[in-house]
């Protein structure tokens, strides 16, 4: 086999349109998957991206950019001049773009300018069976026309034949992968080299094939062939510029209709799924399209995520572009800010994951398999973690089969038969990957890992878990939560089937819980605990990415807390060890301890002498620590020597209200009553009882609860949500638990906690005092004598002011210790 025919054979064919220009009797055409291909291929040719007679990335680059004066070069986004984020403010580009209208901006005052003739982009297409095209446009209102995303395969040799035809001064945009086999072509070509004087790039995850476009409308019922339009980012009026709206028209039924709806309500919309994926998209190494004169991306990053209309990246490697930029900034018509580079690669860290760090892999994959792969910047190399290989392994299968599927779907008629074929490709994606990580448009890979007690055993637990997250996320860095699903857990997985037999609702229940590793429950127990848990594991299952542990994983860094992780348990083993990370050993990799809680002030009563002994070692490889009690401080000090240690906030106090709010709101919670008063008592007693029964007559209010471990009485326990809920609607709550006190002074709801020292009192204590509300704690054993009427009314504007102050100092902290 020739050296090309197997780039064929492989389908690493970008399918460009280049080749019919710079080869005799070559056409290029849409496959039976919806893919551009070329007839044939040509062992001399040099416009092939992935054969093996192109000039590489990095020459071409070289040779392009080099020599411009005050150029800059990285690594990882190439050369630049200038990087900037922003929008257009005038002319509504902005308004007609996908994002920041920034590509139409630059088109057209190029064209203005006189400095092009003609702007060469994706349009709409006016043949039969095709939506979109390259074609050239030669005034600013058809530079407007074209505006938007186009998630579709295109091909130039019309646009191409067409600018050798016609002279005159051209610029074009386009994909990494379709600006390089261009630039291959000027170098063989040269009235190409001549007449396109601009290459306009654009940032892409991945290119699709014809069926994504397809396959979207399928779902709501125009069959294949009756679709005639498709606008895949239409803008919201509010919320995020990652949530937006896709809209498409064709016939149903001899009649034409139109469908608008949420970008992540397709079953196809995951960017980080790959469906339809073309095959050469998986081995680019070209993340910033660096043979680019400008380079335009979304603005995925945290400063510009608020606003709905969109922003863009901008990389600029061209003299007479920058120029052309800073006069827009000068005359009010660009609202851009100067970035550095390091902001530029925060904005597609998913995708620079992808293309520079899991590439050798996947090249080593094409080499191992079929003795070949195309030459790269990288090496093939089998040396990824498991983690990341099964994520790349599921991405691959779900790729292929999705065209194979879909083809079979088409001549059944039959849009179910494709979505039950890859539901379980999905499905496997989301155990390993989170299924609320997906984002448009980003392949997300972790910075790092999370380690906290992991059980679904209450709900403050799950909820500082979420928290944590989230606050990460919200604010640039994906960590995943580790679960402790060892060998113990996959024991119980084969007993609980075996016992069970029959009862499958129960078991798919099961096959989708994970348990606190700490807890031998028997086969009886496990199956009331997973009927009882089973709201507050969907909730997990929804918003919280979870990963089985795995030492093996190599994350750049791990962050351990909140709650107690830091006392021991377990007694008989070392199980702790988790959560001082004992088994990161040497590896270098960003140790940090956030809010993590020992839950008593005295070191003895937390763990023994050798344990203290075991920890010793590795506390102190930790680069920040943070614990929740102030007592902590001290413990560390006095045990280890360990000096710097900061306290710091629980981190559901890290998210305003509003967000938790929102949770409830998307929720069946919001139809749920909630009485004046909310008990949510764990482990209850006599005297607790009485005492809420005391505080319901004094009040002369309704109480609703929420108990945990009450036996029969709660067989199945209310979603999370209703537990948020509940001290969000209350006029007073009554609780024992930590957590139950933070979502009251959260929702600014009055409340009486209640302590025991099994419990922990120092993190309520402290806590108390801090906030100035230490009247609000009232010690179990002390409930039958208490005067209610001497708890004095609560200054929220006191507290809320604390909260502000503790929220930033906090989270300040936590970001910095993140960054180092």
């Amino acid at each position: 086999m020739s050296k090309t025919d197997r780039v064929k054979k492989r389908r690493l064919y970008v399918g460009s349109g280049v080749d019919d220009i710079a080869l005799n009797e070559v056409t290029t055409n849409l496959n039976e998957y919806g893919q551009y291909e070329p007839s044939r291929v040509d062992d001399a040719s040099k416009v092939m991206l992935n054969g093996d007679f192109s000039e590489g990335q990095d020459v071409l680059a070289g040779n392009i950019f080099s020599d411009i004066k005050d150029i800059s070069f990285n690594d990882k986004i190439g050369h630049y001049l200038q990087n900037y984020a922003g929008h257009v403010s005038k002319g509504g580009y902005r308004e007609r773009a996908s994002s920041g209208g920034m590509v139409s901006w630059v088109a057209a005052k190029l064209l203005e300018s006189g400095k092009i003739d003609g702007f060469i982009h994706v349009k709409k297409s006016s043949k039969e069976g095709l939506l979109f095209e390259y074609a050239i446009s030669r005034s600013v209102e058809e530079i407007h026309d074209g505006a938007k995303s186009r998630y579709y395969p295109n091909e130039l040799s019309n646009a191409l034949k067409e600018v050798k035809k016609k002279p005159g001064r051209y610029a074009v945009v386009g994909i990494p992968e379709i600006i390089t086999e261009v630039r291959l072509l000027a170098e063989q070509d040269s009235t190409i080299k001549e007449r396109i004087v601009y290459y306009f790039g654009l940032v892409c995850g991945h290119q699709k094939t014809t069926k994504y476009a397809e396959a979207i409308a399928w779902e709501y019922g125009i069959k294949p062939g009756d679709l005639k339009d498709i606008d895949f980012r239409v803008k919201r009026v509010t919320g995020k510029s990652s949530q937006y709206d896709m809209k498409f028209t064709g016939s149903v039924d001899g009649r034409e209709v139109t469908f608008t709806v949420g970008n992540t309500d397709p079953f196809v919309h995951s960017w980080a799924h790959g469906f339809f994926k073309a095959r050469f998209s998986d081995f680019t190494d070209d993340s910033f399209n660096e043979l680019a004169d400008i380079t335009f991306g979304d603005a995925w990053l945290k400063e510009y995520l608020n606003d709905p209309q969109g922003d863009n990246i901008v990389i600029v490697r061209n003299h007479e572009i920058r120029k052309l930029i800073e006069r827009g900034i000068k005359d009010k018509e660009l609202v851009l800010d100067t970035v550095d580079a390091d902001t530029i690669i925060r904005s597609q860290k998913g995708l620079l994951h992808h293309t520079r760090d899991e590439l050798p892999y996947r090249l080593y994959k094409e080499l191992d398999e079929y003795g070949w792969a195309p030459k790269k910047r990288v090496k093939p190399s089998n040396r990824l973690d498991s983690h990341r290989k099964q994520v790349q392994d599921v991405r691959q299968k779900i790729a292929e089969e999705s065209h194979i599927h879909y083809k079979k779907a088409v001549e059944l008629n039959d849009f179910n038969y494709f979505k039950d074929k890859m539901t379980p490709y999905v499905n496997e994606y989301r155990q390993l990957y989170g299924q609320q990580i997906d984002k448009p448009h980003q392949e997300v890979v972790a910075d790092g890992a999370i380690t906290t007690l992991s059980g679904y055993h209450n709900y403050g637990n799950v909820i500082q878990r979420y928290a944590l997250q989230k606050f990460l996320k919200d604010n640039g860095y994906n960590f995943v939560s580790y679960i402790d699903n060892t060998s113990r857990a996959r024991v119980y997985r084969s007993e609980f089937k075996v016992a069970l037999k029959t009862p499958l609702r129960a078991f798919k229940r099961f096959m989708n819980y994970q348990k606190p590793y700490w807890y031998t429950p028997t086969i009886g127990e496990l199956y009331k605990e997973v009927a009882q848990k089973e709201n507050i594991v969907n909730f997990v299952n929804e918003n919280i990415w979870v990963k089985d542990f795995d030492p093996r994983d190599n994350y750049g860094a791990y962050i351990t807390g909140s709650d107690q992780v830091w006392r021991n348990w377990w007694s008989k083993d070392r199980r702790f060890g988790l959560f001082f990370f004992d088994f990161l050993k040497g590896r270098k990799a960003k140790r940090i301890a956030y809010a993590a809680s020992f839950g008593k002030d005295d070191m003895t009563e937390v763990m023994s002498a050798d344990d203290v002994e075991y920890v010793r070692p590795y506390i102190s490889k930790f680069d920040a620590i943070s614990v929740r009690e102030k007592s902590g401080i001290k413990m560390i000090k006095d045990t280890w020597g360990i000096s710097g240690v900061k306290n710091v906030i629980d981190p559901t106090l890290l998210l305003d209200a509003s967000v938790y709010s929102d949770l409830i709101d998307k929720s069946e919670a919001r139809y749920d009553q909630v009485a004046p008063i909310f008990a949510y008592i764990i482990g209850e007693t006599d005297g607790l009882n009485m005492f809420i029964r005391r505080v319901q007559d004094d009040r002369k209010m309704a109480v609703s609860r929420i108990r945990v471990h009450a036996g029969a009485e709660s067989d199945k326990l209310p979603h999370v949500e209703s537990w948020l809920k509940g001290f969000r609607d209350a006029e007073l709550v009554v609780t024992n638990s930590f957590h139950g006190m933070m979502f009251s002074v959260i929702n600014n709801t009055d409340f009486i906690i209640i302590g025991k020292e099994t419990g922990g009192l120092s993190r309520i204590s402290d806590f108390l005092d801090d906030f100035g509300i230490k009247n609000r704690f009232i010690e179990e054993s002390e409930l039958a004598s208490v005067d209610l009427s001497k708890l004095k009314p609560i200054d929220w504007e006191k507290v809320n002011k604390r909260l502000v102050e503790r929220r930033k100092e906090s989270g300040d902290w936590l970001l910095d210790a993140v960054k180092q």
